[in-house]
């Protein structure tokens, strides 16, 4: 921002980054008096979390005043709009706002005109999957890594896939034990395999279905013996329309798939 604007004032400077490359990139705040820079990893300002602030002023450009003016590493894909925001709170003397980054081939530098759009009613971008920005929070740098943040990938292993932990609202970095809960329903007599589990009301972008079968091989697994109960954003429930008295063995499981 323009340096030496006013005094006893405030100010929100907001729009879009477009990173050149894809790659890390790290940001760092400067200011006069204080200030919060804010980053989302997608288009939208819902995912938005400060991640440099400025506590007592520093110099112009002056990066390294405070340990606080640093942000974590965002995995960033190049042509892709991230929506940022600066908030700057001024008493009196000099006043600005200043925010540089560090990049694939960038050096650490004001960010340029280039690489940013201002936030304008007329300017709007599609936004990240919620699956997709999930990964860029919870995997930073290792977000584009399948191996680790990918929907099979189990990273923390404990069984559950990423895209599984996405859906219920778990940490992929902290082995976690089964949240589903499971109970035998009687219907008109009869005991049928039940389940249900609490969904993540973020996790829009993930199709929950059960399936049941007489055995664990791949082939005997079907959705057509199941009936669902509820499905709401965050709740879903089902069970088996095979009674356990007419079967040997009756299983039933979850899956969750992106569209």
């Amino acid at each position: 921002t323009p340096q030496g604007v006013a005094d006893t004032c405030s100010r929100r400077v907001s729009g879009w980054l477009i990173p050149p490359v894809s790659g890390d990139y790290t940001f760092w705040a400067a200011a006069d008096d204080l200030a919060t820079f804010y980053f989302s990893t997608n288009s939208t300002e819902t995912l938005k979390r400060p991640f440099a602030k400025v506590w007592t002023a520093t110099g112009f450009a002056s990066w390294d005043d405070l340990r606080s003016q640093k942000s974590q590493t965002f995995a960033l894909q190049a042509g892709r709009a991230y929506y940022i925001e600066g908030t700057q709170i001024e008493g009196g003397g000099g006043d600005f706002l200043n925010v540089a980054w560090s990049g694939p081939g960038i050096a650490r530098q004001t960010i340029p005109g280039s690489a940013l759009v201002p936030a304008l009613g007329s300017v709007a971008f599609a936004a990240q999957s919620p699956f997709a920005a999930w990964q860029a929070i919870q995997f930073g740098v290792n977000a584009a890594n399948p191996a680790i943040a990918g929907p099979n990938a189990d990273p923390d292993g404990d069984g559950l896939s990423n895209l599984a932990e996405h859906t219920l609202g778990l940490n992929p970095l902290v082995a976690n034990a089964a949240p589903w809960r499971t109970a035998l329903t009687n219907v008109s007599g009869q005991n049928y395999l039940g389940v249900t589990v609490n969904r993540s009301a973020a996790a829009t972008d993930v199709v929950i279905d059960a399936q049941a079968g007489g055995s664990l091989v791949p082939s005997a697994w079907s959705a057509g013996s199941v009936l669902t109960l509820l499905n709401t954003p965050t709740t879903f429930s089902a069970r088996d329309t095979v009674p356990v008295s007419t079967a040997t063995n009756r299983f039933l499981r979850l899956r969750f798939t992106l569209p």
